[in-house]
């Protein structure tokens, strides 16, 4: 991201700034996943004695977290995305918005069309986006990503619902899919995908003692805070509070950690001030969505779909121009 852009509204760095600049980012990924890890461990002692709510309630703390973390995180690829389309392309904002919408229409079609294999593909993607982005905060290896951990993390919140709450989230994936088989064969992909995710934290954990690396610092407490959230909440919860409070905030600061002696949090609130446009711009086609959905569907079921297909139609460009500002040397 060019530097004009990534100085909007930024506050001058501290004159006692602990650290250096080339430090920062470093220190800035280890007091997030301490802040992570605190929070989810409240969440966890508080789904252990109160009883989770409805689904019709589980969704709408979900699109709050989405609404409020979720959907800035991907707004502010306009900071960046805009400047390396103007640069391979010539185009700007034009060929950032028109990257984005093909993607997000492309996706959403094939919900519409292989519902089943447009389910598996989304979730196979968000292994990769949340295991690529985990890992790499947690230091897993110094410039390429050791696939063990990358599996081991990024599985974390697609696995265990399944594994612990089976029921419950096969009957979500067949309102996505509208399959009803959906249930009994989340059902009985409960070991397989268990044992797999298991093999994947051990190869990590090895991989980790074989390189004579930490085994993860504050982001080990992370991870273990996230295990004991997704077995004590409910799938949509458990969700809601990984995306709001690990994976949103992570990307945030991976694009812009802020100024050396600087707070994550007011870094991550500015950032979301920054993407509140696009943000804006998404709720509505969210809206609309809905109202078309709404017409065949029941509106729990056209919920779920306006937030999953959504967040599924939105994650593919996203993930892609990711890639693409990596490349072209923006982060």
């Amino acid at each position: 991201m060019a530097v004009a852009e990534r100085d909007i509204g930024r506050r001058p760095a501290s004159r006692r700034a602990p650290r250096t600049p080339a430090e920062w980012p470093r220190v800035v990924r280890a007091a997030h996943a301490r802040g992570a890890a605190g929070a989810l461990l409240g969440l966890a002692l508080l789904g252990a004695l109160i009883d989770p709510p409805a689904l019709a309630v589980q969704l709408v703390f979900v699109a709050m977290a989405v609404a409020l973390l979720g959907l800035p995180h991907g707004a502010i690829d306009g900071l960046g995305g805009a400047a390396v389309f103007a640069r391979r392309t010539g185009r700007g904002w034009a060929g950032f918005v028109a990257f984005y919408l093909a993607l997000a229409a492309l996706v959403v079609a094939a919900w519409i069309v292989v519902p089943v294999a447009m389910l598996a593909a989304f979730l196979a993607l968000a292994v990769w986006h949340f295991g690529s982005g985990d890992a790499e905060a947690a230091g897993a290896a110094r410039g390429a990503l050791p696939g063990a951990e990358v599996v081991a993390r990024g599985a974390l919140p697609i696995v265990l619902p399944v594994a612990l709450h089976p029921q419950e989230t096969g009957t979500i994936f067949a309102w996505l899919a509208d399959t009803p088989g959906l249930v009994a064969t989340t059902e009985a992909a409960t070991t397989p995908l268990l044992v797999v995710w298991g093999v994947a934290v051990l190869a990590a954990v090895a991989g980790r003692v074989q390189r004579g690396a930490s085994l993860g610092g504050p982001h080990l407490a992370e991870f273990a805070a996230l295990v004991a959230v997704f077995a004590l909440w409910p799938p949509l919860l458990a969700f809601a509070a990984y995306f709001a409070l690990v994976h949103a905030p992570r990307h945030m600061l991976k694009i812009d950690p802020g100024p050396p002696g600087g707070s994550f949090l007011r870094t991550i609130a500015r950032l979301t001030r920054l993407g509140l446009p696009l943000t804006a711009v998404t709720l509505a086609g969210a809206a609309l969505g809905f109202w078309v959905l709404s017409a065949g569907d029941t509106p729990l079921t056209a919920g779920l779909k306006t937030l999953f297909w959504g967040l599924s139609a939105l994650t593919v460009p996203h993930m892609l121009l990711d890639s693409l500002e990596e490349r072209s040397g923006d982060r």
